[in-house]
């Protein structure tokens, strides 16, 4: 009868989370240079404008779900308050 395989050993997340931001960032860096993959040192100081305007369709959308959350609640209410 044929042993089945151990899967294979996954890397531990909680050390990446321990890790500063700066040293997780170094290390991506350094990985993707290691691979041939271009890396930027920098991120971009201004935002890209697409950006800021899916933030405020999100936060409108967010905002709507909202709303509509606390209208179901009041009904709810006054469903199971005439069930009483």
């Amino acid at each position: 009868m044929a042993k089945a395989k151990k899967p294979a050993s996954r890397p531990s997340t909680k050390l990446a989370s321990s890790l500063p931001p700066a040293v997780v960032e170094q290390a991506a860096q350094e990985w993707l240079e290691a691979h041939g993959i271009a890396a930027s040192k920098t991120p971009s100081a201004q935002p890209d404008p697409s950006c800021h305007a899916l933030t405020e369709v999100l936060t409108q959308t967010i905002q709507r779900i909202h709303q509509e959350l606390n209208s179901l609640h009041e009904r709810i209410a006054r469903l199971e308050k005439n069930n009483d």
